[in-house]
């Protein structure tokens, strides 16, 4: 019905830079999203290689971990990069998975990064007076137009349930009205420390920064 069109609108945004993408020559790494379902961090590099490897896989990336304030171990990655020697290559194990892959009993899905520029030369195609330089002469190609701002996945509530706790204990000297002010202040700091880490090298004004409004799993609650 209507109600199922109206809560499209992601995957529509979703769709435009998916085939944006895929008629990008120069992209050639898929987004491996699900690791957050693998606490036990057994997908490890070597097994991701082993599982994806069949199907032109050369590299796996993972965001960049640092530890957190507290000094403890930062939460798994949700996601890695699959990198491949061509953008055929990655094309091919896109279509031959169906965007999906069970490693080790864990549900992952697949489908292509982002790449660098491909976001904002889809944005900027608009601002041209004139035909760029690659269709002088020509000019009877439509440049696409420019995609919408990226949705990401969302994670279930159920998924975003089986979280981490974390524990305080506040110095006995402070007084128990001040417990909500410092409370707050110390979720605010776990939650952009996680969204700090997920997404390591993506500038804070990024379009494409996930925050814990876009992604349930970052979420922190008192």
């Amino acid at each position: 019905g209507n109600s199922k069109n109206n809560n499209d609108g992601g995957d529509d945004d979703d769709a435009a830079k998916q085939a944006f993408e895929e008629d990008n020559p120069d992209n050639r790494s898929l987004f491996l999203h699900g690791l957050h379902r693998d606490p036990g961090r057994t997908l490890t590099t070597d097994v991701l290689m082993d599982a994806f490897r069949p199907f032109g896989c050369v590299a796996v990336r993972f965001p960049k971990p640092r530890t957190n304030p507290m000094g403890h171990l930062p939460p798994p990655p949700s996601f890695a990069f699959l990198d491949f020697t061509s953008h055929e290559e990655a094309s091919r194990c896109l279509a031959d998975l169906k965007g999906e892959a069970v490693v080790r009993n864990i549900m992952l899905t697949l489908k292509w990064s982002s790449s660098p520029n491909g976001a904002k030369r889809s944005h900027n195609h608009h601002a041209y007076t004139h035909p760029p330089p690659f269709l002088a002469g020509g000019g009877a190609i439509p440049p696409p137009p420019p995609p919408p701002p990226k949705r990401r996945n969302r994670i279930t509530e159920a998924e975003a349930a089986d979280s981490t706790t974390l524990f305080l204990r506040l110095p006995p000297s402070l007084d128990s009205s001040s417990y909500p002010k410092e409370l707050e202040t110390m979720r605010i700091l776990a939650q952009s420390t996680m969204e700090d880490e997920l997404n390591t090298g993506m500038p804070t004004d990024s379009d494409e920064r996930i925050t814990a409004e876009d992604e349930p799993a970052l979420r922190v609650t008192v």
